[in-house]
């Protein structure tokens, strides 16, 4: 990740671009599968079931909070984790609009639990959802 001007480094040019498909009403799917993959980051744990140390970032200790619990391969309620990450997802000073607002939320949570399933989830949830174009 990278820094700008001391603020969470946290894709800035994804806000705008979600701002954008916001917007114009149009729907992409690669969006919302890089947010869920900055969430499943968030875990510290790479895709083969090992942990690592996250990039110093001004908003881990508000972020992190809402995954650090989740454990891989353990089975995700869609319906707890919609409720549990809704404030995060509705943050717009993070991801340039409210995700639930643009309807881009579920997009994201699917991909998410999708990515929870266990070591390679991450790898066969970007193949399957870019395969799509």
């Amino acid at each position: 990740m990278y820094r700008e001007y001391g603020k969470s480094s946290f894709l800035p040019v994804h806000r705008h671009a979600t701002y954008a498909v916001h917007r114009t009403g149009y729907v992409v799917k690669l969006i919302p599968l890089v947010f869920a993959g900055w969430l499943r980051y968030l875990m510290a744990v790479d895709d083969a079931g090992n942990a690592f140390e996250l990039s110093p970032d001004p908003l881990l200790a508000t972020v992190r909070p809402y995954v650090q619990d989740l454990k891989l391969g353990a089975p995700a309620d869609r319906e707890a984790l919609s409720k549990t990450l809704a404030p995060l997802l509705s943050d717009a000073s993070i991801f340039g609009v409210d995700l639930i607002s643009a309807g881009l939320s579920d997009r994201v949570l699917d991909a998410f639990v999708s990515m929870l399933h266990g070591p390679g989830a991450v790898a066969d949830t970007l193949a399957a959802l870019t395969a799509q174009f």
